[in-house]
């Protein structure tokens, strides 16, 4: 019989070590960096010094609370926390039971609406645990690391975003978790692609409900750019000429966006970007208002080409994809588990008789943690997809005559998180690639393009030479001819 809890714990000490390497590599790193060549232009000495010492602290702070985070995990795995936790919400359903229908008979332990709302509650106290136990170090980092370098822009709307994400998971979420747990208990042996199949409907839904219900309940957006409305009163003039050029850069690249819209991305980090969510006709283009602050019109022009790339090339239903792909692989996995009676008694779930009852909630979170080492190497794997996304469209945003350089530049040379990076640590944890990584792929491109230019102009001039002397042997062999005729006459 497979020891289901101790792959499990092997599986996250692997994981938890692999990342504290990675962190002493990325630590390592910035303690020995200075000021890249290419950007001595852009940052005083100071300030990269202030940068490395957040940077180095945010990262020791990260070590810590992963390591609280796999010691816990361990503790409640091997101390049945989790036993109790059953037992805990069993007593709960019953209190609620009782209390929504006084002097009515408890609910057969075998009612399939009773045993969804155990799984339902159990998962529920879990989740809500595990956030309560996280919180405290959220908490540090926001208001006692991030203030103290003057990173306070995300605080004021920290508990806000966090009661909404509440808000919302109770709302969708559960619902939508006993939905699932519903289609679990079908058991059949390709029940997990029903689960997949709504999962993926649900993935493709909320794409198209991000934009206009989403999204906004986070972040305003305002100033529809293409449609003539300014973004800032004092710059109505760059305005104009930002909407004439990216007008021209759409119709260049034939992108149907509905609108350009502003988002207020400055009360929540000091990070400039731009990104296009959507589809169809309901397709936008987003810019940070603090990038529009940062960049000149050129260079926030040369940021949409790279936007609109992502368009072209369709990384957005790739990426989609790639998700639908990866919930399609997590499912078939846990349909491989979680009907074996032995994978709930190695976590100590003796008293489970699955030829009377079936306990979907318990199974789906037993398997989470087995799977959160696996999920965390399909993210690197789709760190992989989603960083050669990214180098692809600065190459298309190039090829239109867009330098990427200065903007690139700009927006991220104020973040040593994106700025000094281990290229493992990058590739490990980042879906975009660090800004040192993207100057490099953009020199390469260049060097690459100069040789193509020359190399394609060498050939233009050899054929000509060859052409031009094919042409002098047949005037002269001519010549010959005429004149050999003429003497012969």
């Amino acid at each position: 019989m497979l020891n289901w809890i101790l792959l499990t714990i092997v599986l996250n000490i692997i994981a938890y070590l692999i990342e504290f390497i990675l962190d002493f590599m990325q630590s390592r790193k910035l303690r020995t960096a200075t000021i890249p060549m290419k950007l001595l232009d852009y940052i005083e000495d100071e300030e990269f010094n202030k940068m490395k010492s957040y940077s180095l602290l945010r990262l020791a702070f990260s070590r810590l609370e992963s390591t609280y985070g796999v010691i816990s995990e361990v503790g409640i795995l091997l101390c049945g926390v989790l036993i109790w936790v059953r037992k805990f919400s069993v007593q709960i359903d019953l209190f609620l039971y009782e209390t929504i229908f006084p002097g009515s008979e408890p609910p057969d332990a075998q009612d399939e609406c009773f045993i969804i709302a155990q799984g339902v509650t159990f998962i529920f106290i879990v989740s809500l645990s595990s956030a309560v136990m996280k919180t405290p170090f959220e908490m540090y980092r926001i208001f006692v690391i991030d203030t103290g370098f003057n990173f306070g822009a995300r605080v004021a709307n920290y508990i806000l975003d966090q009661l909404k994400m509440f808000f919302i998971a109770f709302v969708v979420g559960i619902p939508l978790l006993a939905l699932i747990l519903k289609l679990i208990m079908i058991g059949s042996p390709v029940d997990w692609v029903y689960v997949w199949l709504g999962s993926a409907a649900l993935i493709v839904g909320l794409f198209e409900l991000y934009p206009n219900f989403l999204a906004p309940m986070f972040n305003s957006f305002r100033g529809k750019i293409r449609n003539a409305w300014s973004i800032n009163v004092n710059k109505v003039l760059d305005n104009a000429v930002l909407r004439k050029l990216i007008d021209q850069l759409a119709t260049k690249v034939d992108f149907p966006a509905a609108e350009i819209v502003c988002m207020d991305g400055s009360t929540r980090s000091e990070h400039a970007n731009a990104f296009i969510m959507g589809s169809g006709r309901n397709k936008k283009i987003v810019l940070y208002d603090n990038m529009l602050d940062l960049l000149t019109t050129e260079e926030t022009v040369a940021v949409l080409a790279h936007e609109m790339g992502h368009y072209k090339f369709h990384h957005a239903n790739k990426t989609m994809l790639l998700q639908i792909g990866s919930m399609g692989f997590y499912l078939f996995l846990l349909s491989q588990t979680m009907y074996s009676v032995d994978f709930y008694k190695s976590f100590g779930f003796e008293e489970f008789d699955f030829n009377d009852e079936m306990k979907p909630g318990v199974g789906l979170c037993l398997f989470s943690y087995l799977y959160q080492p696996l999920g965390n190497a399909m993210s690197v794997l789709s760190n992989v997809v989603s960083r050669s996304f990214e180098y692809t469209c600065d190459e298309f945003a190039l090829e239109l005559g867009y330098d990427m350089e200065p903007p690139l530049i700009q927006m991220h040379v104020n973040s040593i998180n994106n700025l000094i990076v281990d290229k493992h640590y990058s590739r490990y944890y980042n879906s975009h690639p660090s800004l040192m990584e993207r100057l490099e792929h953009i020199e390469e491109w260049k060097r690459r393009s100069t040789t193509h230019r020359r190399t394609s102009n060498q050939q233009k001039i050899t054929l000509k030479e060859e052409t031009s002397n094919d042409f002098e042997d047949e005037s002269i062999n001519l010549y010959l001819k005429k004149t050999f005729h003429y003497k012969t006459q």
